[in-house]
C-alpha cells in the first residue's frame, strides 16, 4: 500500500544517524543493558582528515540502533517439557509434518506483548489522530493557527500518506515553527511545552520512555516487567489450544533480545528466556509457534508498530540489514531443535523497501543467516503490502522451507464487500506473482475492519463483522490458505479486534496522571484472567479451525 521512496529513506536515516530532534547521550556506564533511552543516541561521524580532498566522500556513521553485536549466541539450556507436535516442513504448496500428513495451520496473532500496540490495551487517552486534532485546537487557541498550518504544509505529502515517521513529521513542524516564529517566540514555546506533556505512547520505544519520563527508569523497568509477565501467560496458551487452534503467531521487538550496551550490542537473557517459557507453554498445550520479527533494527517500515519513532531506514542502511541478520542467526541457532517452532516471520510488513533490489537482498540476508544455523525450519517472507514489480517470491529466490505471507484489511461494510475484496482484489494480486512464489500462502496478519477504524467495535444488533470473519475463513479453507488474524486481546468490547476484552471493556488508561502504583496494577490486570471470551468470535474460530484441510487453490473465482 505505502513505501518509501528512495529520497525519503535518506531522509530518515539521517535523522535517525546524525541528530535528528532530540538526540540522547551514549550509554551510562551503570546502566549496562539499558535498551530504551540510549539506544536512540547520536553517533558522531569521524572527523574529516585534514588534508581530504572536499569531494571525497566521509562513511555516513552507524545509526544507534544497528551498532554491531559481537557476543557468543545465547546457548538454549535443556527443555524439561516434552513436545506434544511434530515438526513441521514444506512439500511444494503444502505444510506437512514428519509423517507427510498436510497440516493446516490456523491459529491467532499474540500481538501487544513484546511489542507494544497501545491503541489495543486502551493505555492513552488521545489516539494519535485526536492528537493531532487537539494539536491544531491548542495552535489556533494561542493565535498560531497560520504558522501551525503552514509548518504542516512543509511535508504534508509524505506526513498525510505515512510515507515518514509520524514523530518525525511532528519533530520538523516544531523546527519550521521555532525558525519562523519572529514575534511569536513565547507563544510557539508554550505551544510544544504544551505539547511536551502530553504521552506520545504509540511506539514501543516512545511508549516507555514516556513511563521513565515520569517514574524514573528503575520505575519503567519496574513497569515493563509486569506488562511483560501479565499481557500473556500459560493461560493464553492454553484458552488457544481450547479454541481448536494450532497456532500463535508471537511478534516480537528486536531490542526484547538484543541491546545496546556501552556502544556495543549485546544479547538481552531475560528476554531469550521470555520465548523459553512460552514453548514450554507451546509444548504442554499442543500449539505451534510462529516468530515474527515486528520491529527489526532500523525500523522495516515508516509506521509505529515497527516500534521505533523514527524508524524505516532499515532497507537502506545495510549495518541495519547486517545486524537483524546476526539476531535471526542468532534465534536460529537457539530454536534449531525446536518441533513447536512454525517458521520463521523474516521481517513484519517490510513496506520501507523502495526497490525490488531492497527487497530481495535483505531478505537474502536475512535468510541466509538462518539457514546458517538452522537447515530444516520453516522460513516466512512478507508482501509488506507491496506490489508485485517491488517483491520477490520464495521460488524466485531459490528458497526451499518457504512461506509466502500475505497480510490484509479489506475495506468494506458488509460480510459480501468484504469476501468480494478478498475475491477480487487479493487474490488478483498474488496470482500476479506466479511461479515466483512456488509455496504455501500464509494470510499472518487480516481482519474485518479497514486499517484506519483500529479502535472500532460492533454493532451488538447488528454484527456482521462475525458474519465477514466466518466467510473469510471459510474462503481461506476451500483454498487451502493458512491464518492467524489479528490479534488475540484488546480492550473494548464488542470488537474483533481481540478474541477476548476485559471483564469491563472499553476503559482507558490516562498516563499523564496514573501514579505508578495504580499503573502497575492496571498492568497486572491486563493478565487473561481478568479478559472474557467474545463468544461468537470464539465459536467461529473454534468451527473454522476444524474444517478440512485442502490444497492450495489460487484459481479464478468462478
Amino acid at each position: 500500500m505505502f513505501k518509501l521512496s528512495w529520497a525519503t529513506g535518506l531522509v530518515l536515516a539521517l535523522l535517525a544517524c546524525g541528530g535528528g530532534a532530540g538526540g540522547t547521550d551514549a550509554p551510562d556506564a551503570t546502566d549496562a543493558g539499558r535498551d530504551l533511552v540510549d539506544t536512540a543516541g547520536d553517533v558522531a561521524p569521524d572527523a574529516a582528515p585534514a588534508d581530504a580532498e572536499p569531494d571525497v566522500p566521509l562513511v555516513p556513521p552507524v545509526p544507534a540502533d544497528c551498532r554491531p553485536n559481537s557476543q557468543p549466541f545465547p546457548e538454549r539450556p535443556p527443555v524439561a517439557e516434552a513436545p506434544t507436535l511434530p515438526r513441521l516442513h514444506v512439500e511444494g504448496t503444502d505444510i506437512v509434518d514428519e509423517s507427510g500428513a498436510k497440516v493446516a495451520l490456523r491459529g491467532i496473532n499474540l500481538g501487544g506483548w513484546l511489542i507494544i500496540e497501545s491503541w489495543m490495551a486502551g493505555l492513552g487517552t488521545l489516539s494519535q489522530e485526536e492528537l493531532f486534532a487537539a494539536m491544531e485546537q491548542e495552535a489556533d487557541a494561542r493565535g498560531l493557527a497560520a504558522l501551525y498550518k503552514d509548518a504542516r504544509q512543509t511535508n504534508f505529502f509524505q506526513c498525510q500518506f505515512l510515507l515518514k515517521p509520524q514523530w518525525v513529521c511532528v519533530q520538523e513542524w516544531k523546527a519550521y515553527m521555532q525558525e519562523n516564529a519572529g514575534a511569536e517566540a513565547d507563544a510557539v514555546a508554550a505551544f510544544w511545552g504544551w505539547f511536551d506533556e502530553q504521552p506520545w505512547v504509540y511506539e514501543e520505544r516512545t511508549f516507555w520512555r514516556w513511563l521513565e519520563k515520569r517514574f524514573g527508569y528503575a520505575g519503567m523497568l519496574e513497569l515493563r516487567q509486569a506488562w511483560r509477565d501479565n499481557y500473556v501467560t500459560e493461560l493464553d496458551l492454553e484458552r488457544v489450544a481450547a479454541l481448536g487452534l494450532n497456532l500463535v503467531r508471537v511478534p516480537v521487538w528486536y531490542q526484547v533480545l538484543e541491546t545496546d550496551q556501552e556502544g556495543e550490542n549485546g544479547f538481552v537473557p531475560e528476554g531469550w528466556q521470555r520465548l523459553d517459557r512460552l514453548f514450554t507453554w507451546a509444548r504442554r498445550h499442543g500449539v505451534y509457534v510462529m516468530l515474527d520479527l515486528h520491529g527489526a533494527p532500523g525500523g522495516q517500515s515508516p509506521w509505529w508498530h515497527q516500534g521505533l519513532e523514527n524508524g524505516g531506514f532499515f532497507f537502506q542502511t545495510p549495518a541495519c540489514v547486517d545486524k537483524a541478520a546476526r539476531l535471526w542467526g542468532a534465534i536460529a541457532h537457539y530454536f534449531e531443535d525446536e518441533p513447536h517452532l512454525a517458521g520463521y516471520d523474516l521481517l513484519n510488513e517490510p513496506a520501507g523497501a523502495a526497490t525490488k533490489a531492497e527487497y530481495c537482498d535483505a531478505h537474502q540476508k536475512l535468510y541466509e543467516a538462518v539457514r546458517a544455523e538452522d537447515p530444516d525450519h520453516i522460513v516466512s517472507i512478507e508482501d509488506g503490502y507491496l506490489p508485485p514489480d517491488k517483491m520477490c517470491g520464495p521460488a524466485e529466490m531459490g528458497w526451499t522451507n518457504a512461506v509466502m505471507q500475505y497480510h490484509d484489511y479489506p475495506a468494506g461494510e458488509t460480510a459480501d464487500q468484504v469476501v468480494q475484496s478478498f475475491e477480487t482484489k487479493e487474490l488478483d494480486t498474488i496470482r500476479n506473482l506466479g511461479d515466483r512464489m512456488g509455496a504455501p500462502l500464509f494470510y499472518g496478519e487480516f481482519n474485518v475492519y479497514p486499517p484506519t477504524d483500529f479502535e472500532k467495535t460492533d454493532d451488538p444488533a447488528d454484527r456482521w463483522q462475525v458474519e465477514a470473519m466466518d466467510r473469510l475463513l471459510q474462503l481461506f479453507a476451500a483454498r487451502g490458505i493458512h491464518w492467524t488474524p489479528w490479534s488475540w486481546k484488546h480492550f473494548s468490547a464488542p470488537s474483533l479486534w481481540g478474541v477476548y476484552h476485559p471483564e469491563v471493556p472499553g476503559q482507558r488508561i490516562d498516563l499523564k496522571t496514573i501514579s505508578h502504583e495504580d499503573l502497575k496494577a492496571a498492568f497486572e490486570g491486563m493478565n487473561s484472567s481478568h479478559f472474557l471470551l467474545d463468544e461468537a468470535y470464539g465459536a467461529l474460530l473454534k468451527a473454522r479451525a476444524a474444517d478440512p484441510v485442502a490444497p492450495l487453490d489460487l484459481s479464478p473465482s468462478r
